[in-house]
């Protein structure tokens, strides 16, 4: 059994020679999947339930009770949000008096709970967290892949020492997909049309905050997630660099 390896000698950027190992044949085998059409498809699962979750979880956080899916009938998947229901937002700040309790005797601590929860209160009564509850679809794809790329580069509570080009793997993968996906939508009006009109015209994410709330083209949006996506990868890395330096 692996957990953490702090005896593993660094030799680049906080990465051991078997981190940069994990990382080059996950990196590879991700590059393989995403030059064959059918992989690709076949894994294209998993960003899609990522990316569902990630629209649910912050539709129940900010009170709307929120139901995942895969879309059989145009593909890819779709969350079901219900009406706010406000006893879910009361929930969450219980929540945080609980965790301001549990701190009580740290003021830094304290602050920080007290600043998260002013946070909480100026997204949950303006329209931010309903471009939250949007972007979070992608935008928990590349949360979840920079958590898999930081584990193989640090190997960080890895049980097993094969576990590490599989996060690589599954990491670069959904980067690799955020960075084609989002490339095209900025370099191709014919792309940008089959995605505005991909599930009978009903309003996608990158749709939605282009249109309702910032006041953009599409085009703009998806640069945005864009650069998000080409940066996920050197974000992991540099919180692994400062982990090693901090130890």
């Amino acid at each position: 059994m692996e957990l953490d390896r702090p005896s593993e000698p660094d030799i680049l950027l906080g990465v051991s020679a078997k981190g940069w190992i994990a990382l080059a044949g996950g990196f590879a085998g991700a590059l393989f999947v995403s030059l064959i059409p059918f992989l690709q498809y076949i894994f294209s699962f998993f960003s899609i339930l990522v990316h569902e979750m990630g629209h649910a979880l912050a539709g129940w956080l900010f009170g709307y009770p929120s139901i995942p899916s895969f879309d059989f009938y145009y593909g890819g998947g779709v969350t079901l949000h219900q009406s706010r229901f406000l006893f879910l937002n009361g929930v969450v700040f219980l929540l945080f008096a609980v965790l301001g309790y549990m701190v009580r005797r740290s003021r830094v601590m304290l602050a920080l709970v007290a600043a998260a929860a002013g946070v909480y209160a100026m997204l949950a009564i303006t329209f931010w967290h309903e471009v939250l509850i949007i972007g979070l679809g992608h935008g928990t794809e590349l949360i979840i892949a920079g958590i898999f790329i930081y584990r193989a580069a640090s190997g960080s509570s890895i049980l097993q020492s094969a576990e590490r080009p599989v996060y690589a793997f599954i990491g670069f993968l959904v980067v690799i997909q955020n960075i084609v996906f989002n490339y095209s939508l900025v370099t191709s009006n014919s792309f940008r049309f089959e995605y505005e009109y991909a599930k009978g015209g009903m309003e996608m994410d990158y749709s939605r905050l282009a249109y309702e709330y910032m006041h953009t083209s599409l085009a703009n949006v998806a640069a945005l997630f864009l650069i998000l996506a080409i940066a996920t990868p050197f974000v992991s890395l540099g919180v692994n660099l400062v982990m090693r330096v901090r130890q």
